[in-house]
Formats: C-alpha cells, structure tokens, sequence
C-alpha cells in the first residue's frame, strides 16, 4: 500500500517518547507528521493531535506537556494563541508515511488502531521495523530479523526442472536492535507448559501488527538458505505477484502427474534443476509505503522480474506440441508428458 507522503522521526528521541507511554509516543509521531521540510518544526497541536489519534483534546495537551518536561520537544517563541514546536531528532532518521497518521482513504489510521491496544512497545516494533526494512535490496524487512523457513521435498522432476513442494513453516527470530526489546526471559507458568520461549511477545505483537494490516508475509524463493532471491510465491500481495503465482500452479499442473499432486504437503514450485538449495523463505513486508524514489525504484524492479517469471512459467504451463513425422503426420506419442 503506497501513500503520498512522508516524515522522518529520529529513533533515539522516539524510543524516549515511547519510555514515557502510549499517549506521548503517538502524539509525537502525530507532530512529526506535521512537521515541514526540516522534520523538526511543527504547529500541529493538541487539536490536531486528538484529531489525528483518537484521543480527547485535554488527553493530548497533556501528551505534549510530558513531551515538553522531557525536552523531547520545545517550544518556540511566538503567539500563543498558535503554538510552535521543534522537535529533538536524536539517532537515525526513520522515514514513515503520512498515512500512518492520517490513514487512507476513509479509514481509521493505523496509528490511532495501535493506540486503543495499549501496546506502547508494538508501537515502537512498528516504527523500529521501517529501520529493518531495505525494499531495493531485500524487498521487505531483512530475513535477519524475522523469517518463516519451510521444509521442502522434492515431488517430482520434468525436463530441466524439479517440482519442490514446501510446507510446514516455522518462525526465526534473530536477536538485534529492532527485536531484542521484545526478548522476555521470564515466562508465566502456563506460557512454560505451553513451551513458550523468550520470543513470546515479540511474536504476538508481529501478529497483531499482521492482523492490524500493517505487515504482510511475502514467501519468496532463494537459491540457498544464505542465498539470493529468485523470486516471490505469494497469492495475496502486488497485483505482478498474484499473476506470478497463478501462472507458477498452471505450470505444476502442467508438470506434476495427478498422483503427486495427490501427496502435495504445501506449495509446489518448479526450480530449475542445478539450483540443488533452493529454500522458500517468508519476509514481513510493511504495507504502508511512502512514495520516495527508492520505492519507486523498488516497485519497477520487482514488477519486472515477477514479469520475466510470469512469461517463463506461462510457457512451462503450455501443452508439448505434437512432433511431426517424415510425412507430417503426428506422432501421438510425441505428446505424452514424461516424468
């Protein structure tokens, strides 16, 4: 989902925001937002804060007073009637989309759904994972925070290709900056007789984040678990991607016998033979993209190669002309598949 619009908030004096709870950590991205092209000043206020979080207008002075006692934010000389604020930008800049704050279309911005959680620290996963996310090169937020991996077997072979069906998911997690705040070693009882682990939070707030609409899981195909993408195999996403998937299924019923397909675990994918560790790899994607010029760049790229694969899958998909004979008739046999 692409918005028009962006701002930068700096990480550091985010994370203070978030230190001081749910309110001031929304309020201050909600100011952010208002903020002109030095992402520092604002004259957005408590009204425009209550307008653009959902909370009430005494709520919101009260938000930017704790702001104000914090010197996260300060206030500037000039009218009264009409505040002006510069806001700190300690830490590395993150670039968010408007629409996190002014929502799209007729919706409830998504910010405003995170506040009514009461998960302050959700909020910062959120605005932590535009940190992680890289689309030129990765297309969606680093595998080296979180990833799901898949078993895989091979379901059968045709010509130059082996048909991999991979299933049975499982999440990683990899401690760094953007997760390590949401590492709990202490469990509950029941969470240890449910076999929880240290990740326990920080897989139910991705959850909930997923179920807000603001992540999405994006399978892709690598040549090794270490490797390079190939490309994404996923039947919701990008309008390039939906028409990839389907032409990946024509092209294993095409190559698949109906008794393989009978024993198929989870998603096959036909994989040029020598790619030996070939591994479908889930990445998070964050569905809210501002229109910079690195997405931009993002979405051509990507949009050309899920074009390269359609056509490539779409010709595996065609039935095997029949061979002609020294007279020209057809050889029936020409046309049987071979597996």
């Amino acid at each position: 989902m692409t918005t028009n619009g962006f701002f930068a908030v700096g990480r550091q004096t985010f994370i203070q925001a978030c230190d001081l709870g749910m309110n001031p950590a929304c309020t201050f991205l909600a100011m952010a937002c208002g903020t002109g092209k030095d992402n520092a000043t604002t004259k957005w206020s408590a009204e425009a804060v209550s307008n653009h979080i959902g909370v009430r207008w005494t709520t919101a002075k009260e938000a930017i007073k704790d702001l104000l006692d914090a010197s996260l934010v300060t206030l500037k000389p000039g009218k009264i009637s009409r505040p002006n604020y510069k806001l700190n930008k300690d830490g590395d800049l993150i670039w968010l989309p408007k629409a996190l704050i002014e929502g799209a279309a007729n919706e409830v911005a998504p910010v405003s759904k995170l506040r009514q959680t009461q998960d302050v620290m959700m909020l910062r996963l959120l605005v932590e994972l535009y940190c992680a996310q890289n689309l030129r090169e990765d297309g969606g937020v680093s595998t080296k925070v979180m990833r799901y991996t898949y078993e895989r077997n091979k379901a059968g072979q045709h010509g130059a290709y082996v048909i991999w069906d991979f299933h049975k998911p499982m999440g990683w997690v990899t401690w760094g900056d953007v997760s390590r705040p949401h590492r709990r070693e202490k469990l509950t009882k029941e969470e240890t007789e449910a076999e929880k682990n240290a990740g326990v939070d920080f897989f139910h707030r991705i959850e909930r984040l997923k179920l807000l609409g603001l992540i999405e899981w994006v399978p892709y195909l690598f040549d090794g678990e270490d490797g390079e993408p190939i490309h994404p195999v996923v039947y919701s996403g990008l309008e390039a991607e939906q028409a990839l998937f389907i032409a990946v299924q024509k092209a294993v019923a095409r190559m698949t016998t109906e008794t393989q397909r009978e024993y198929q675990k989870g998603t096959m994918v036909p994989v040029l033979a020598h790619v030996e560790q070939v591994q479908l790899i889930s990445m998070m994607r964050l569905r809210y993209r501002p229109q910079t010029k690195l997405t931009a760049a993002w979405f051509a790229e990507h949009h050309s190669v899920c074009e390269g694969f359609t056509a490539t899958f779409n010709t595996l998909a065609q039935p095997v002309q029949p061979a002609k004979n020294q007279t020209g008739k057809s050889n029936d046999w020409a046309a049987s598949d071979w597996f």
